[in-house]
């Protein structure tokens, strides 16, 4: 494959070397284990490797090791499975409930991956669950959580009423509610960013069609089919992201070990999409380190698919975003947002009620709060800044 730098959002060699040990054989473990163990301080290890311990422990439980390090991973897996059972409840609640009113649901990306990839709910932490519903059910399904308790958090969009049913599918992608207990549940109606606005490509009745159903506690589930899992896991993955989320390589190299890949239909999804530069740097990465094998004729025929400079050009843009505009967050987004659907005419008064919907967005009760919270992300905007030059 041609070879494409990879972005500041893949793992620097810290990670790489982690990956390694979560991913080796067996017969490498004690010995990448010893040496890990011998670079980290452990009260200091950073929230994408924290979040990945879990299935350190996994791994451990292989072998009979008593250390501090082993108990305190032991730990943080105990930990990820309580959560992850709390958050399991809420969603055997909520799927069942949809579809009571006549509304297919597909659960994506962490729940499915712990239950039939990893098998173990706390193999890592999970923040949220992801469900893909149809874009034609949104503002049922919108009324239907409203009505079960469920509020909308951090709002890009004072209200969802701003938007007719077709332009809501369009415009906006997904929207997040949380419940008393703080469980977050992302309500979906597009799977990616981009390539869902084609009417010809990534259609949810197309998903649904080769997904496949799961049990939990007497509960089903439909997720994913392998193929669309590890577009979506991937594509996902090469977001940027100020947190370094490189779990997604420990999930596409486990989709790809555990499943029966149809390659031929992987390659297919891949070449219609708008994602081939995604999947092209990611595969090239997974080969390079030596976390996969992949057919011959895959890894051809993705080699002949031509790369516009467009596409690669948007896809740094977006891998390193975090990295090169950490400074302003995703205010430039609220603004944009703002103006156009809130803004009270000229600006110096638009800016000032900006301010308003800002408050409103983050969840602020009191519009004052909002400095001291924007005074604190620039200073940790700032300090990374230092630490990453």
């Amino acid at each position: 494959m041609h070879q494409l730098s990879f972005p500041k959002s893949f793992p620097d060699s810290e990670e790489l070397f982690f990956l390694n040990l979560l991913l080796c054989k067996d017969a490498d473990f004690l010995l990448l284990y010893e040496e890990w163990k011998s670079r980290v301080v452990f009260d200091d290890i950073d929230y994408a490797t924290l979040g990945l311990l879990p299935l350190l422990y996994k791994r451990l439980q292989k072998f009979n090791l008593k250390d501090k390090t082993t108990a305190k991973i032991r730990g943080v897996y105990k930990l990820a499975w309580v959560k992850n059972q709390c958050l399991f409840r809420s969603l055997s609640e909520i799927v069942p409930l949809l579809e009571s009113h006549g509304i297919s649901v597909l659960v994506l990306k962490g729940v499915p991956l712990l239950m039939t990839v990893y098998k173990d709910v706390g193999a890592r932490f999970l923040t949220d669950a992801d469900i893909l519903i149809s874009p034609g059910n949104v503002k049922k399904v919108l009324q239907i959580m409203s009505e079960a308790g469920w509020r909308i958090q951090n709002l890009r969009f004072p209200s969802y009423n701003h938007f007719s049913e077709e332009s809501l599918q369009r415009i906006v992608k997904e929207a997040t509610f949380i419940n008393q207990q703080g469980i977050q549940i992302d309500i979906h109606w597009r799977l990616f960013d981009r390539s869902d606005n084609r009417a010809d490509i990534f259609k949810f009745d197309d998903f649904l069609g080769r997904s496949t159903a799961f049990h939990f506690k007497n509960v089903k589930y439909n997720k994913l089919a392998p193929e669309d899992m590890l577009i979506h896991v991937i594509t996902h993955g090469a977001e940027g992201n100020m947190h370094r989320p490189f779990r997604w390589v420990a999930d596409a190299v486990t989709i790809i070990r555990s499943s029966d890949i149809n390659w031929n239909q992987l390659f297919e999804e891949i070449r219609k999409s708008d994602y081939v530069v995604e999947m092209y740097v990611a595969f090239s990465f997974l080969l390079q380190h030596n976390f996969i094998v992949l057919p011959d004729f895959f890894v051809q025929s993705l080699s002949a698919i031509p790369l516009l400079k467009t596409d690669i050009k948007k896809y740094y843009q977006m891998a390193n975003t975090p990295y090169e505009y950490v400074w302003f967050g995703s205010v430039p987004r609220f603004w944009q947002t703002y103006w156009k659907y809130e803004s009270r005419g000229v600006l110096p008064i638009s800016l000032y009620y900006f301010v308003d919907y800002l408050s409103r967005a983050w969840g602020f009760t009191n519009k004052w709060e909002i400095f001291p919270f924007v005074f604190r992300k620039f200073k940790s905007r700032i300090e990374y800044y230092l630490k990453m030059r």
